[in-house]
């Protein structure tokens, strides 16, 4: 359940609506820290200790062909070497779950 707040202005579920409303001046939001990346918003020092976890989701009868284990691998590959730049994981947390 979400707690209701008057000092909320604008609730989205895309993060798109989110990323120019706070570009305008609306306020502040949460974001995955690439977002600083590719925009010109600068991020809060605050540690709000949020974690997600991200799913890969396949077909059982079409993720054992080569080419979707390819893709499947290589995207677990990606994250894999990428995730404490992306998602700013703590130091205890440096993979993502296992298969």
């Amino acid at each position: 359940m979400v707690e209701r707040s008057a000092n909320v202005v604008l609730r989205t579920n895309s993060s798109y609506a989110a990323l120019e409303a706070v570009r305008v001046g609306y306020g502040i939001s949460v974001f995955p820290d690439y977002v600083t990346k590719s925009s010109n918003l600068v991020a809060a020092p605050i540690d709000l200790k949020i974690v997600r976890d991200i799913w890969l989701v396949s077909h059982e009868e079409t993720n054992k062909g080569a080419r979707i284990r390819t893709v499947i691998d290589y995207v677990r590959d990606q994250f894999r070497q990428d995730e404490r730049e992306w998602f700013s994981l703590p130091a205890s947390r440096t993979s993502m779950g296992s298969d």
